[in-house]
């Protein structure tokens, strides 16, 4: 089971977070929750 989140948060962060550049924390987390 670790391998399957540890899967899903790498899919998002290369995905959403590592292509963009937020000013605060709270606009990085809008795209993640939304």
């Amino acid at each position: 089971m670790p391998t399957v989140a540890e899967s899903f948060f790498h899919t998002l962060k290369t995905e959403l977070v590592y292509h963009e550049r937020y000013q605060t924390r709270e606009q990085a987390q809008h795209p993640i929750f939304e």
